[in-house]
């Protein structure tokens, strides 16, 4: 037998035992591993070999020759070892059996308690002719786990609520009509209102704002053609109260989104206070009243027009855009007139970051 090595002997120190035991602990747990052990490594050679193929096909790249057999060989040995495992599972679990078996009859002075409980167990193994109760026994199925027994409550509980069984479960299904999807909304309307503020949704909206009137209430997709007219009134609200909402950032209170020309991003309405606190936010208001108040001293000389614009991009300090040029002036730039600031919405933006500071 060979000596223990140093890790063993740490081990044993540790544990409080002697290095031999530690050491025949060591063998037996190899000695478990067996088959399943060895398909385990095989499996993952076999995915390791097969790792460049899959990296080319998640990338799109076209397959190479020895990609399908590859695969193939990946399959087969995940294949091997989950039969390997279920086969160990199956071996585990009859063993399990003929050891509770075999000890129930041996078992005649124990307590009161295991005394009652014995004749459930030992009546069905009893009955039968020529040893036939033993075999009901050994094939009759294992109690569940208590982890199999949460599963299941679990499962029940799911299904009775979305059967309406659970405790009256009110839940309504709801569907969006920007992103396709139907999901089930309590009368409080919270999953509602968590996908309306979501940034996918947010981002459809920006995509198609023309339907965007209609997707962002829930009822406005169902209202009907009567009601055109009151809704016509909230479109010219950002007009009246330039002071309360950010320059060109509809106000969709918390079911709309908040869209930031100066930074070229759209959020949730719910985070736009939380965006104008930041610093890169700030920094490009400083910019823009910096802009500003050179433009003021400036006017003598190049008076503004109606219609002249402020591109605000990320990649140059802001500049002025004239009324007949719908893109800004610089080169590599791109930007378009709708992404830019007017003069009042400029000033507007800068007093807003001039509260925000104090």
């Amino acid at each position: 037998m060979k000596k223990p090595t140093s890790w063993q002997r740490r081990k044993a120190a540790k544990l409080g035992l002697a290095p031999a035991e530690v050491q025949k602990r060591c063998k037996k747990k190899k000695s478990l591993a067996g088959p399943a052990q060895a398909l385990r490594d095989a499996c993952k050679r076999a995915k390791d070999a097969s790792a460049a193929s899959r990296e080319r096909h998640r990338l799109g790249q076209p397959p190479q020759p020895e990609d399908a057999a590859l695969a193939e060989e990946y399959s087969q040995a995940k294949a091997a070892l989950r039969r390997a495992l279920e086969a160990e599972a199956r071996e585990k679990a009859a063993a399990a059996q003929k050891t509770a078996a075999g000890t129930i009859p041996a078992e005649p002075a124990s307590t009161a308690k295991g005394a009652a409980a014995e004749p459930a167990s030992v009546t069905p193994a009893s009955t039968g002719k020529g040893g036939g109760g033993t075999e009901a026994a050994a094939e009759a199925p294992p109690p569940p786990s208590k982890k199999e027994l949460r599963r299941r409550e679990a499962v029940e509980r799911a299904v009775a609520e979305r059967a309406g069984e659970g405790g009256g479960d009110e839940r309504e299904p709801w569907t969006c009509e920007t992103c396709g999807v139907t999901i089930l909304v309590r009368p409080d309307g919270r999953a509602r209102q968590q996908h309306l503020q979501g940034k996918a949704h947010v981002k459809r909206l920006r995509a198609a704002p023309a339907t965007a009137a209609s997707a962002g209430a829930p009822s406005a997709a169902s209202a009907p053609a009567t009601a055109a007219a009151p809704a016509a009134a909230p479109a010219a609200a950002p007009a009246a109260v330039p002071a309360a909402v950010p320059a060109g950032v509809p106000a969709g209170g918390g079911t709309g989104y908040y869209e930031c020309k100066l930074c070229s991003c759209t959020l949730a309405s719910s985070a736009g206070a939380l965006h104008e606190k930041g610093a890169r936010h700030r920094e490009r208001v400083q910019r823009l009243a910096a802009f500003l108040r050179e433009r003021s001293a400036a006017d003598a000389e190049r008076p503004l027009k109606p219609g002249d614009w402020i591109c605000t991009a990320a990649s140059h300090a802001p500049q002025l855009v004239y009324a007949n040029r719908d893109s800004c002036c610089r080169a590599g730039c791109g930007r378009a007139r709708a992404q830019g600031l007017s003069q009042s919405e400029a000033a507007t933006m800068v007093a807003r970051g001039r509260e925000g500071g104090a």
